[in-house]
């Protein structure tokens, strides 16, 4: 409250933090440094994605996690907007869609597909399973792949992580797994409030 109302005064405020979700809150311009040097400038959803892609996601230096047996392991994940096409932005409302290739190097029986989501601040979303859902993956052995679709996706303004996973049906060997991995961006189809879009309807 005291921001807001130091803000409504028109008085400028310099706010430096990791705390993403503070940063995206709070301010009207935001600027990436890094080794002392500003390395971007500009809207803060559009820098903050910078920040999440070039330092967090995709096997940077910071938060991301990879391991496993790789028995089985990923290929070049994709992800795909409502128009089919490779997308890091996507909009509230519409399809998300996961393409995960895989590749297995001996015959597994009933692996197990897994995902789940984060916010760029680390809170933790959602996070699911094939086995949990109900579907049976058959055994798989060489080249295949696996799609996960979110339709409508919920999620609102912000930036995100997908983690993946592949494990074996008793949980007890992890084959492969990225934490943090897959950086994307939402934004928003009107001008509601929320982390969420729920489905509610008016009556009078």
């Amino acid at each position: 409250d005291r921001i807001r109302q130091f803000q409504k005064k028109g008085k400028t405020l310099i706010f430096v933090s990791h705390d993403l979700q503070k940063v995206e809150e709070f301010c009207d311009e935001v600027f990436l440094i890094h080794e002392g040097r500003i390395v971007k400038r500009g809207p803060p959803s559009d820098v903050i994605l910078s920040y999440v892609r070039d330092f967090m996601g995709e096997g940077g230096p910071i938060f991301t996690q990879e391991f496993g047996t790789r028995q089985v392991e990923f290929g070049d994940v994709k992800l795909v907007d409502a128009g089919g096409q490779d997308a890091i932005t996507f909009t509230c409302g519409e399809a998300f869609k996961v393409i995960i290739p895989y590749t297995a190097h001996e015959r597994i029986e009933q692996p197990v597909f897994g995902y789940s989501i984060k916010t760029a601040s680390g809170l933790y979303v959602y996070g699911t399973n094939t086995q949990i859902q109900g579907h049976v993956t058959d055994a798989v052995e060489g080249e295949g792949r696996v799609e996960l679709l979110v339709d409508p996706m919920p999620l609102r303004q912000g930036n995100f992580f997908l983690s993946l996973a592949i494990h074996s049906s008793d949980h007890k060997t992890q084959f492969h797994r990225r934490e943090d991995w897959y950086p994307f961006k939402m934004k928003n189809e009107d001008d509601a409030d929320g982390p969420f879009k729920l489905g509610s309807n008016w009556c009078t």
